[in-house]
Parts: C-alpha cells; sequence; structure tokens
C-alpha cells in the first residue's frame, strides 16, 4: 500500500466517523482533506462500496431499528 493509499484510507475512515453526526457531506469532505464533495464521493465509494449519502442513510437505519428494539 502506498503512503497516498494509506492516507486516502485515513481520511475516508475519519469521514465514516463524521458521517454519524449532522454536518453536510461536503463539509465532511473538505474537513477530511478532499478538495470537492464530487471528489470525496468517488473516493468513498471506492473504498466503502456506496455513496456517503447511502452510508449516512445506513446509519439512521441501524440507530432507528435501536430504538425500536428498545
Amino acid at each position: 500500500m502506498t503512503p497516498q493509499q494509506v492516507l486516502t484510507r485515513l481520511r475516508i475512515q475519519m469521514a465514516m466517523h463524521l458521517l454519524h453526526g449532522d454536518d453536510s457531506i461536503a463539509c465532511i469532505g473538505q474537513a477530511c482533506g478532499f478538495s470537492d464533495q464530487s471528489a470525496f464521493t468517488r473516493k468513498f465509494k471506492a473504498e466503502v462500496g456506496m455513496a456517503p449519502r447511502q452510508y449516512r442513510a445506513m446509519i439512521a437505519a441501524r440507530q432507528e431499528g435501536r430504538v425500536l428494539e428498545s
């Protein structure tokens, strides 16, 4: 794995953490060092297998499931 790949993976992991919050996807991408939202979305999808918006929706669905089970 190249240093650039390691850096990208770390940025994506940070983004995954931040997507649990309320910040916009564009703000999260910028905070994680991506030049624009489309670059962030492309890299995120390549690493995670889904777009940031889909990942956030999955998180929300899982959290709703936990609330309903309680």
